[in-house]
């Protein structure tokens, strides 16, 4: 886009923002002005751009902003690849009749912010870099020029699609964590017969499932009490390094207590009290620590055979007594 145009747009903006607040405002509508354009920032926006804003388009900007918070995706347009991902906070101010967007680090000051002009409407946001003078702001790119971004449809589709980016997210949080811990490890409390809070973290075993029967979930719970307890802080969570989480973030871990005994869902099918659910992760493999070399477990195997233990009448592999006496 040449210069001129660019002076045309750009006169045609200011004077949009211009024609939208009056310099005689009260300071009282002057507020409702800028609650009013919060309001209308709410949500996401999308920019598709090239390099610099310049060239063919190769990048797909996400802009998402709850409340004074903003968080920005940058994606490969062509693959969908995050490339770079950051949130600040931002304030509204006014410079006269002219709307400033000021963003700054999260828990910092609009001192330290770097700003821009602004518009918006329903539909659209206008980012007006490299027009305010003074020392009262500090734009964040010195040269004029206009970003154009367009709200992002707030519809079933885009919800669950931030909903499992904020989700994944989570779940990388939780297997850095996790990947973390050394024994002795922290403390276990049992949320239920197949989930476990460790260190704050949510965690589920991995490849089972609770049973509808709310008689054998709850024996289910009381089991894995009992393997816990037994274990105290001496287990591992042996797929720490292919990490794996459900739809909903929840790491799904593969637990074992050190010493005699077998893996924790292992023995909750043994005894009957789980079933057997890996759909969506037939081909997930992960490696134990040998004496050699790293092997790689095999998991359905033993799921499998934990189960044929169930039904021909044998015991589960635990150094406690059950069913209890």
């Amino acid at each position: 886009m040449n210069r001129v145009l660019i002076t045309m747009v750009l006169i045609a903006l200011l004077a949009f923002v211009a024609t939208t607040t009056r310099p005689e405002e009260s300071p009282a509508k002057e507020y409702k002005g800028l609650a009013a354009d919060l309001a209308l920032l709410q949500g996401s926006w999308e920019l598709i751009h090239g390099k610099d804003g310049k060239g063919t388009p190769s990048t797909r900007s996400v802009k998402t902003i709850e409340g004074n918070k903003e968080t920005l995706r940058r994606y490969n347009l062509q693959t969908g690849q995050l490339r770079v991902e950051h949130t600040s906070e931002f304030t509204l101010t006014k410079s006269g009749s002219i709307r400033v967007f000021t963003f700054y680090k999260v828990g910092d000051t609009t001192k330290n912010g770097l700003s821009y002009v602004y518009c918006v409407d329903k539909e659209n946001f206008y980012d007006i870099p490299g027009l305010l003078h003074g020392d009262e702001y500090q734009n964040y790119q010195t040269q004029p020029g206009f970003w154009h971004w367009q709200r992002l449809p707030d519809n079933d589709f885009n919800g669950a699609a931030s909903k499992a980016r904020e989700n994944e997210l989570t779940a990388q949080k939780a297997w850095k964590k996790i990947a973390s811990w050394r024994i002795p490890m922290p403390k276990v409390k049992v949320l239920n017969g197949n989930e476990l809070m460790i260190d704050d973290v949510r965690c589920r075993l991995f490849g089972v499932k609770l049973l509808p029967d709310a008689t054998r979930a709850a024996r289910a719970k009381q089991f894995l009490e009992h393997y816990v307890k037994d274990y105290g802080e001496y287990y591992s969570i042996y797929n720490d390094d292919r990490p794996v989480s459900a739809s909903d973030g929840v790491p799904l871990i593969w637990l074992k207590g050190s010493g005699d005994g077998g893996w924790a869902q292992e023995t909750l099918v043994q005894a009957g009290l789980v079933g057997i659910d890996y759909a969506g992760f037939e081909s997930y493999h992960f490696k134990t620590p040998g004496k050699d070399e790293d092997k790689d477990v095999n998991w359905k195997d033993c799921l499998e055979q934990a189960e044929l233990t169930f039904r021909s009448g044998g015991k589960p592999n635990v150094n406690f007594v059950w069913p209890e006496k």
